[in-house]
Parts: structure tokens; C-alpha cells; sequence
């Protein structure tokens, strides 16, 4: 078994010089190529890096923007707010007063009807002393 062993271990020591032998061959034949290709990906991921890197700083820069724009939106809708505030407040103090005036008006007009109502009623009655007389004229016609 120990025999096995060393028979083994000359292959593998022959076959990895020649597969020495086969990268050298590679490395001959396509070695230039290799390396131009190796160059080639090492110039494409560091212009791939800087177009990364330019979009995070493009991203950066519109998150800065629509960031700043909201807030401006916001401060904007916020003065809008607060003008249409004052003046639905100032509208509603307005119909108030306008309220206060029709209510006065109407109670003068009823006031002056109710007067005008009593005195017709004053004029219209009838004193009680002069009823008492007609009564008792009355009174005295039917006795007779």
C-alpha cells in the first residue's frame, strides 16, 4: 500500500508540471488578451464607481431640492391658510354686524307696529265710565 502511495504522490508531481507547463502555454498564448481584458473590466468598474457615485450625489442634491421645495410648500400653504382664516374671519364678522342691524331694524318695525296697533285699540275702546253711563242708560230705558 505504501507503494501505491508513492506511485500516487510521482503522478501528481508529474502531472503538476505539466499543468505548469499548460498555464504557461495559456499564459503565452492568451496572456496579452488576459490582461487587456483585465484592464479593460478594472477601467469599466472604476468608470462604473464613478457613475455611482455621481448618482448618490445627483440623488443627494434632488432629496436637497424636493426637500427644499416642500418646505416651501409648506410655509406657502400655511400663509394661504392663515389669509383664508382672517378672512372668513372677517367675513363672518361682517354678516354679523349686518345680523345685528337687520334685528334691530326689524324690532324698530314691529315696536312701531305694535304701537301703532295699541293706539288704534286705545282709540277703538271704549272708556269705562262712559260705558258705566251707557249702561246705566240703558238700564233706565228698559225699566220705563
Amino acid at each position: 500500500m505504501a507503494n501505491k502511495k508513492m506511485a500516487n504522490k510521482n503522478q501528481a508531481q508529474q502531472t503538476a508540471p505539466s499543468q505548469d507547463s499548460v498555464d504557461q502555454i495559456r499564459d503565452i498564448l492568451f496572456g496579452q488578451h488576459l490582461r487587456e481584458f483585465q484592464q479593460r473590466f478594472a477601467s469599466l468598474e472604476a468608470q462604473m464607481q464613478d457613475k455611482i457615485s455621481e448618482l448618490g450625489q445627483a440623488i443627494d442634491q434632488l432629496n436637497a431640492h424636493v426637500s427644499q421645495r416642500l418646505d416651501s410648500l409648506d410655509k406657502s400653504l400655511k400663509q394661504e391658510h392663515h389669509e383664508t382664516a382672517n378672512a372668513l374671519a372677517e367675513e363672518i364678522q361682517q354678516l354679523d354686524k349686518q345680523l345685528s342691524r337687520k334685528i334691530t331694524e326689524t324690532e324698530a318695525d314691529i315696536q312701531q307696529q305694535l304701537d301703532s296697533e295699541v293706539s288704534r285699540l286705545n282709540d277703538r275702546k271704549t272708556d269705562r265710565h262712559e260705558l258705566a253711563r251707557w249702561l246705566n242708560e240703558l238700564a233706565g230705558k228698559l225699566t220705563e
